[in-house]
């Protein structure tokens, strides 16, 4: 796994892919800042989390970091405000958020929008009531139903970005 602290993350996210080659860790960013289109971006281009400098403490940067080794999506409060700010509830053609809520159920939506709110499996259980291996449960039947692998994609696809990320080691255009 490979924590990256960077200003540019934009920039930097895919030179380092680029210098991993074909090897695919997990990238867990740590920025001075977070916006809206730098933190989707940054997921979209494969980090598995994004942190903001001043934003969590070392032990919360430890636990981040061991959480995204087991590839777990890491956001700290800033980084998952801006992610959530820049989803407009009318995503799509009408009807694809709705499909895709009705799609689960109202517990794996309870799951899912604390997963998007930025809480870990443990944080999740307890507001819940649930222990860790249930949320695990609720967790791999979303990702079944979405049809996706991994809960970056699951927070992604939840608060309406358009594609999933990819974990290739390519640069994008341009």
């Amino acid at each position: 796994m490979v924590v990256l602290r960077c200003r540019h993350p934009l920039s930097e996210l895919p030179r380092l892919r680029e210098a991993m080659g074909e090897r695919s860790l997990p990238v867990l960013l740590v920025c001075p800042t977070a916006d809206t289109e730098q933190v989707t971006t940054a997921l979209k281009l494969g980090a598995i989390g994004y942190l903001v400098d001043g934003d969590i403490s070392s032990r919360a940067l430890t636990i981040a970091a061991t959480s995204a080794a087991e590839g777990h999506t890491c956001l700290s409060p800033t980084a998952s405000s801006a992610l959530q700010k820049g989803v407009s509830p009318g995503f799509g053609p009408v009807g694809d958020e709705a499909r895709l809520r009705m799609a689960l159920s109202p517990r794996e939506r309870e799951v899912m929008d604390l997963l998007a709110s930025g809480f870990g499996v443990a944080e999740i259980g307890q507001r819940l009531s649930l222990t860790r291996k249930t949320v695990r449960n609720y967790l791999t039947s979303v990702y079944s139903k979405l049809g996706i692998s991994n809960r970056t994609s699951a927070v992604l696809l939840w608060l309406g970005a358009k594609e999933p990320p990819t974990h290739g080691g390519s640069a994008p255009p341009g």
